[in-house]
């Protein structure tokens, strides 16, 4: 049995927005097998008001510091967890958790400022699997934001069992049911939040843009048979409402024509809301079945944001889990013993054809001796060769 292909690097790619006059950076992040990470932060138009140590991921630490360039702002090979604000292990995964803080000060006078305030939480996770997962989660600038917002990490891991206990670590069989499992947690005070799956699609690469093998699985938070396009409808999702996990499952599968090794990948994109409010861009649609009264589609059931909340709706939340590798079919013991059978009962015809023309030839033989003895005693007895006893 050939092991499960892993894999060791991890990209994401958001493209998060700060409001309407402003594009937003565009973030990439690669955890690496090394326990490295690269992140490259782009469009920041505000790049020249910076230095390098003001973006600093530890302070006092040069080997945490990125360089500046017109509008990028680019970490090479951070090391974890020197450069990390905090790292968590437990018995089935560890996760770094960079915080990059760009803020400026008060320049006193008029308090004018040329730079936007940066607050980025990045996080990699390393499952015991070998695989690892990251998380890029931009926080709202200083116009619209207060202190008490807090750092998000979102995941979508796989599991063997609707518990959600035993996570998938090799390759799987095909057509049996493999459970999905999409957080959110956060290290700080902020309320209760509720996770919403905006989309969720299946594919052959690790790249969120990718289009290759790209089916839809869930749309606004609706997974029914008329949205899915999951063949046999084997998804099951129901969308559950202020929560900070969703779940669904569906049968295992392979992609016509892939060659032996051949990864899938399931992505989602996520949004996050203050759980327990009134009509949050998080709430399921009414009708799980008809998926009628989607919140982001449905316009007059979203309230207007409080300037107070910690939690900014518009924001999708990029995650994938994966890849999965199916195992090459091997016999069943009912086909071996099916098979060895065959091989007996072959072989058992095989002697009993043997036997007889052995049985044949051994009887031809017999046959033939006696007619020569017979034969050689009448040509005794025609020369008069016959002896008579006195």
């Amino acid at each position: 049995m050939k092991r499960a292909i892993i894999l060791a690097v991890f990209i994401l790619v958001l493209q998060p927005t700060k409001g309407a006059s402003h594009s937003g950076p565009h973030a990439t992040v690669t955890c690496n097998a090394d326990h490295t990470v690269n992140i490259s932060i782009s469009n920041v138009d505000d790049a020249g008001e910076w230095v390098p140590n003001e973006w600093t991921t530890k302070t006092g630490y040069a080997e945490c510091e990125p360089t500046i360039g017109a509008d990028t702002v680019t970490y090479g090979n951070l090391p974890l967890p020197n450069c990390t604000l905090e790292s968590n292990q437990n018995a089935t995964h560890i996760t770094y958790i960079l915080r990059i803080n760009a803020e400026k000060s008060d320049p006193g006078g008029t308090g004018q400022l040329r730079a936007y305030d940066h607050k980025y939480y990045v996080t990699c996770t390393y499952n015991n699997t070998g695989s690892a997962t990251a998380s890029f989660v931009p926080i709202k600038n200083r116009v619209d934001n207060d202190t008490a917002d807090g750092e998000f990490t979102f995941s979508l891991n796989a599991f063997t069992d609707a518990a959600h206990t035993v996570p998938v670590t090799g390759p799987l069989d095909l057509n049996v049911d493999i459970y999905f499992k999409a957080e959110v947690t956060t290290q700080s005070s902020a309320p209760n939040l509720d996770l919403y799956p905006v989309s969720c699609n299946s594919s052959k690469s690790y790249d969120p843009d990718s289009t290759d093998g790209r089916f839809t699985l869930i749309t606004n938070g609706c997974g029914s048979d008329g949205v899915s396009e999951d063949l046999s409808d084997t998804l099951l999702y129901n969308c559950t409402d202020d929560s900070i996990t969703e779940t669904f499952s569906l049968k295992t599968y392979r992609y016509f024509g892939a060659a032996e090794g051949a990864t899938v990948y399931i992505h989602c994109d996520l949004r996050v809301c203050l759980a327990d409010g009134a009509n949050t861009a998080c709430e399921c649609p009414d009708d799980a079945a008809s998926c009628v009264g989607v919140p982001s589609t449905d316009v007059s059931r979203r309230r207007r944001r409080s300037v107070y909340d910690s939690v900014d709706e518009s924001r999708l939340h990029h995650v994938v889990s994966g890849p999965f590798t199916f195992k090459q079919k091997q016999p069943n013991e009912d086909e071996a013993a099916s098979k060895n059978q065959e091989e007996t009962s072959q072989s058992f015809q095989t002697v009993a054809i043997v036997g007889a023309v052995c049985g044949v030839v051994a009887v031809a033989i017999i046959c033939a001796t006696v007619y020569l003895v017979i034969r050689r005693r009448n040509k005794h007895t025609q020369n008069g060769d016959l002896h008579v006893v006195t």
